[in-house]
């Protein structure tokens, strides 16, 4: 059958992953075309992945040149053979940019193609062409002809101009994509396919308007026959490393090394162990380590230092002839790959060392691929190729991979967390491995709202000023610089009352005027200074924040300053003098009137407004602009202050809880100081004021309108808000999505999307992100876990509902098999007739209030005694939480029927194969079992924990299993939208 597109489906986003809903045929493939463009000078980390855990290969990727104005653009093609999603109606597609901070920042567009005809053998790429260009018409990208046959070509240009129609897929027998755009900033996805036996050319054109391009053609095929399969009863097993990869690269973008050849095969011996899920007697999901038995007589994964070298003269295909004075931490056995003069991979491959012979003052070094196939490196070495040593070190990704009639699986995915060594004897080694899993790598502890939208902005400075009392000095968490924000008094002292000190609450400050101020969601405290009267300040007294170093980042390439002040006495503003916010210097007194640059201040006698004021660097004189009305610190607001200041040598814009106002400047490229709070360096002193200071922050960018927003309303909300209306709040999916973010955890995760709206974070929520991300999916009786591929899941609620029956396990036909043994029966773990929901929500003026609503069945109360169900959530409908209780009640008030625990061995039953290859936590079974002369148990149960055990003869996998649901009834669905014979909606 010829190869054909079937079907298209497409989606953009910005900040939040984006979710594409498809049905393709199953067997079909499916290749997903990603563009993506960010203007803040981040490169965004792209991921492909979906709940079903198919197999989605990065095939080709094009990133093109950032610049100040266009930002950087990049094009990428993904590709997932034989795509499958038994039990679901649909297969979301999930394309996760992480590093977008907001929603100008950065945009995605998404279009997942079908492809019939592929068949199922495997993929191979036989040519991949890329080109970027700045401000041009067209692009060009040429594809030579495939080896043999036909091959799949397809072309895909991401470029930033705003008209997508100007842009047209122009190459000779290509047919034209839906072409996909999001604006704001600009990016469309523009691609083309054709099914080609010859040498082709994809083309794009822009009319007459320049603009810039990322491209990317790729040439795919798969092979005419599929991989041999020795023995019918039994997959091909493959096992994969990532050497040269560690944590910091998804598992979906690992260019995996076969050492299948390593699996120790002990006969009747688990070779790998590798359970993951949720145990039903934790409630959530637990960080799980697999087994992994890894030959090693040839010590090559025996932790050492990796050697590196440059060739000095042209070698061969097989070696590679380097100094030797460069040889003394290359050994026999090491990995290793090969790189230009440059630093550029001359190919993906890994190779192995296999000789070492040193001859004078030259070392030639034999090696072969390291996959165990026949050959070594693609083109002969040549001086200047670099050796650069593969360490053998912790969190090394691995993978075991089966094969069964036509589809390749995922069984464990993970990281090698330790590599001890056992010897037989001088020949024979062992390493036996231990892998961990993602939520092993997700130990950062939460940070606060305003905390993780700091930092995951990635600021040169951050001063949380959360230090203890006495502490004297902030110190720096950005994790960039050591510079701290020193307390200085000022030289003429501190005033007659005043005081300065770390250790002041950013909770519930009192305001004076009948309410009280939070930093919602922040547990920690900040820097105050209070006691200061008009009469001190005259006088030039007071304390300041001060910090001075030589790695501030560069005025030049832009800046941005913020900060959050509670409780501001505007009273000393009013008097006679002017209260300095925050203030930058230069070490330099000819730039500026005596070093100072740029200064955001409280003026007098009005404290209605903010102002900044500038310094000419060659005149010296100084330039004041007001803020609009409503800009002034403090008043009679009950939120805090965050204030922000973006500037670069020529312009700034300041912003005053979401208010802005900008100007010119003519500012030095580069500052060494800077004040808060007052002044009190080596040029100038005083001008403090009374209130508390926190989380101040540099940036060497600067952030756009919607991150200020973010961070303005993290301070106030802890729910940062795309707008300033309901509709940008978080829902849970979406907040699991940003605490992800905010740790900058770059691990592949498939998380389904929910309606359900969170209220705000405050300081109760903490621990790690797996907990905090647990309690807040527990809102809606969702499930988060680790599966077979390494993903990150949160199964929500709403997309659980459309879940139809994975499989019937029993004796009876069609049912898969099952050893004997495990307990059927009433378990009274889950019988719950009284469920309270404790709802806590944010009431304003920095108050947290809960609001408690419980579902009672009164007749499982008369039968089974109260047993009750507490949840503490935080949903910003109360009806959320109402409509909680009573499915949570739906589900636990009566006893089910509850199978603990299934053993099913493939090995001895080929049709489950299958089924225990891609068998997921989460998936809905009904398990059977027919007592002679007694009526058949049915349970409908839920796959907690998978556990499988895989060795030279042995193939078990043992499920964990919990109640399910029952099936809900779906208004418009075609199969659960009935009920009965009739038709819900109808």
């Amino acid at each position: 059958m010829p190869v054909a597109v079937a079907s298209q489906w497409t989606a953009t986003g910005a900040n939040w992953d984006t979710e594409v809903i498809t049905n393709p045929a199953p067997g079909n493939w499916l290749v997903a075309i990603v563009a993506a463009r960010c203007v803040d000078g981040t490169t965004p980390l792209l991921g492909l992945s979906d709940p079903a855990r198919n197999i989605w290969q990065l095939l080709a990727i094009a990133s093109g040149p950032a610049s100040a104005v266009n930002g950087q653009i990049q094009a990428e093609v993904w590709a997932c053979p034989a795509a499958r999603y038994d039990g679901w109606p649909w297969l979301p597609v999930y394309a996760a940019a992480m590093a977008i901070s907001a929603s100008d920042v950065g945009s995605v567009a998404v279009n997942v193609i079908e492809l019939s005809g592929m068949g199922n053998g495997q993929l191979t790429v036989d040519a991949i062409a890329t080109g970027t260009a700045t401000q041009v018409t067209s692009l060009s990208l040429p594809v030579p002809a495939p080896p043999s046959g036909t091959n799949v070509v397809l072309g895909v240009a991401a470029t930033d101009n705003g008209t997508p129609a100007a842009i047209t897929a122009t190459g000779v027998g290509f047919t034209p994509l839906t072409q996909v755009s999001r604006s704001g900033p600009n990016v469309v996805a523009t691609s083309q396919w054709q099914a080609a036996t010859g040498a082709t050319t994809a083309t794009w054109s822009s009319g007459s308007t320049k603009v810039n391009w990322a491209g990317v053609a790729v040439s795919f095929r798969t092979v005419g026959a599929l991989p041999s399969q020795p023995n019918p009863n039994w997959p091909i097993t493959r096992l994969n490393v990532g050497l040269g990869y560690q944590l910091s690269t998804p598992l979906s973008r690992v260019w995996w090394t076969d050492q299948t050849t390593r699996l120790t095969d002990d006969s009747g011996r688990s070779v790998v162990h590798a359970p993951r899920g949720i145990p039903y007697d934790q409630g959530i999901a637990q960080s799980e380590q697999a087994t992994i038995g890894i030959r090693n007589d040839d010590g090559a994964y025996s932790p050492r230092h990796s050697g590196a070298a440059t060739a000095t003269a042209a070698g061969t295909t097989t070696t590679i002839l380097v100094p030797t004075a460069q040889t003394a931490n290359i050994n026999r056995s090491d990995f290793f790959r090969l790189q230009t003069n440059g630093g550029v991979l001359k190919e993906l491959t890994v190779f192995q060392v296999t000789g070492i012979s040193t001859v004078g003052g030259t070392t030639t070094i034999t090696f072969t691929r390291a996959d165990g196939t026949p050959g070594g490196a693609a083109v002969a070495t040549g001086a200047g190729d670099q050796f650069v040593g593969i360490p053998i070190d912790l969190y090394i990704p691995w993978q075991m991979q089966m094969y069964w009639q036509g589809k390749w699986y995922t069984v464990a995915t993970g990281w090698l967390g330790e590599l001890p060594q056992s010897w037989e004897d001088a020949h024979w080694g062992e390493a036996a491995a231990t892998g961990i899993d993602a939520l092993a790598t997700l130990t950062a502890a939460n940070l606060s709202p305003l905390a993780g939208e700091i930092m995951r902005r990635s600021p040169t400075h951050y001063w949380p000023c959360s230090d203890p009392s006495g502490t004297g000095y902030a110190a720096n968490a950005s994790g960039f610089s050591n510079v701290a924000l020193q307390q200085v008094q000022s030289k003429y002292g501190a005033g007659a009352s005043n005081t300065a000190d770390f250790g002041a609450a950013t909770q519930g400050v009192d305001s004076g005027l009948g309410f009280k101020t939070s930093i919602v969601g922040d547990p920690g405290t900040g820097w105050q200074q209070s006691g200061l009267t008009q009469a001190d300040g005259a006088a030039h007294k007071g304390f300041a924040l001060v910090a001075q170093g030589s790695d501030f980042p560069s005025i030049a390439n832009g800046v941005t300053i913020i900060g959050t002040t509670i409780g501001t006495d505007n009273t000393i503003g009013s008097g006679s003098y002017d209260c300095t916010l925050m203030m930058v210097r230069n070490g330099n007194p000819g730039q500026g009137s005596g070093g100072s640059l740029l200064k955001l201040f409280i003026p007098h006698p009005q404290g209605g407004v903010t102002k900044v004021m500038t310094w000419d660097k060659n005149t010296h004189a100084a330039t004041t602009t007001s803020g609009p009305a409503g800009t002034g610190l403090g008043g009679t607001s009950s939120d805090p202050d965050i204030w922000a200041i973006t500037f670069n040598q020529s312009s700034w814009t300041a912003y005053i809880d979401g208010a802005s106002w900008s100007g010119a400047c003519n500012l030095p490229a580069s500052f060494s100081t800077i004040d808060v709070g007052g002044e009190a360096d080596a040029f100038f002193a005083g001008s403090a004021f009374n209130g508390i200071h926190a989380h101040i922050a540099i940036f060497p960018r600067i952030l756009t309108d919607a991150e200020i927003l973010q961070l303005t309303n993290a301070s106030r909300y802890a729910i940062p808000l795309s707008t300033g209306n309901i509709s940008g709040w978080d829902t849970t999916s979406r907040r699991v999505q940003r605490k992800l973010d905010t740790v900058a955890w770059r691990g592949a995760r498939a998380i389904t999307s929910s309606p359900l709206v969170m209220d705000v974070e405050d300081a109760s929520a903490n621990g790690s992100i797996t907990q905090v991300a647990t309690d807040m999916t527990g809102a809606e009786d969702a499930a988060i876990f680790v599966d077979a591929a390494g993903q990150f899941q949160v199964r929500s609620r709403q997309y659980s509902y459309y879940q139809a029956v994975r499989a019937a396990l029993g004796d009876g036909p069609g049912e898969i098999p099952f050893q004997p043994g495990g307990t059927y029966g009433y378990n009274t773990t889950y019988v719950y007739n009284n469920v309270t929901i404790a709802n806590t929500k944010y009431v304003g003026g920095g108050e947290m209030a809960a609001q408690t609503l419980t579902a009672v069945d009164d007749t499982s109360t008369q039968r089974y005694g109260s047993r009750t169900l507490s949840r503490d959530t935080r949903l910003y409908y109360a009806a959320d939480a109402w409509h909680l209780s009573w499915w949570l009640l739906s589900r636990f008030a009566y006893p089910q029927i509850m199978v603990d625990q299934i053993v099913i061995e493939p090995a001895s039953n080929p049709a489950a194969w299958a089924f225990c290859l891609s068998v997921e936590v989460g998936d809905i079974l009904i398990v059977n079992r027919r007592p002679i002369g007694a009526p058949m148990i049915s349970a409908r149960c839920r796959v907690l924990r998978v556990e499988p055990d895989l060795g030279a003869d042995l193939a078990r996998w043992t499920l964990q299993l919990g109640p399910a649901p029952a099936p809900v009834p779906i208004t418009g669905d075609p199969a659960a939208g009935v009920l009965g014979g009739t038709v819900l909606g109808a």
